[in-house]
């Protein structure tokens, strides 16, 4: 271990979630986390902090984290990640399925990543078309990402406070339910483009850094009294 990321969220503002700018409603969406071994592939850490949301809104990790007080942080991870010499935090905001959208239109086409993968191919991932996401037992398609490269050799900077775009890889089309008029029941729309590629889904506030590993663990050797004491006992 070179190191151990130190990363805490502190906000994300939702910019496209699924629905067009003439019908907006809120809409549950995800803010996914993962940190990952771009060698080898394996996944070293994931989490998802799932929220409801109307595009523009902007949502504080205090409410995104039960316990925490209002305007207070959370951290991007449950528990501390050990890095190996070089990884990459991967951040992906994808929209879940729900009732106000239409058929999963991409997934047979595209790959459905399980949030708690242990591993991932490279190439077809990080750098790949968009993905849909399974968390938990739902599914919710990518609508932007971004990723950063951390050195763990960097120890003992400062952490940095950035604001990063999540941008979208590819244009998102889709359906959605119209909501009812007078006497005029729901309707499904016609092909809607939910948001252009390169397009910013949502930005994400937060801070990174890298600390030192800790300290190996001393293990005692046992002293002249104790080994008498077990000498005495066996005999």
């Amino acid at each position: 271990m070179a190191g151990r990321l130190s990363a805490t969220l502190i906000s994300v503002t939702v910019r496209r979630n699924g629905r067009p700018k003439a019908a907006p409603r809120p809409m549950e969406v995800a803010l996914v986390a993962r940190v990952v071994n771009p060698v080898t592939g394996e996944v070293l850490a994931a989490r998802a902090f799932e929220l409801r949301a109307s595009a523009g809104e902007t949502v504080g990790a205090g409410k995104l984290v039960a316990g925490l007080e209002p305007g207070a942080a959370a951290p991007l991870f449950e528990k501390p990640v050990p890095l190996p010499d070089l990884a990459v935090l991967d951040l992906r905001f994808t929209v879940l399925y729900q009732n106000d959208l239409g058929p999963i239109l991409g997934a047979a086409i595209n790959r459905v990543v399980d949030l708690l993968a242990k591993r991932i191919p490279i190439a077809g991932d990080l750098l790949g078309p968009r993905l849909h996401v399974k968390i938990g037992n739902r599914i919710s398609e990518e609508y932007g990402r971004q990723s950063l490269l951390l050195n763990a050799s960097a120890t003992g900077e400062p952490p940095r406070t950035l604001a990063l775009d999540l941008a979208a890889p590819e244009t998102v089309r889709g359906v959605y339910v119209m909501d009812a008029t007078g006497r005029t029941p729901c309707r499904v729309s016609p092909p809607t483009v939910f948001i252009e590629a390169g397009a910013c889904a949502a930005t994400v506030v937060l801070t990174v850094g890298v600390e030192p590993p800790p300290p190996p663990k001393r293990v005692r050797g046992r002293t002249a009294k104790a080994r008498t004491t077990k000498a005495r006992t066996e005999s």
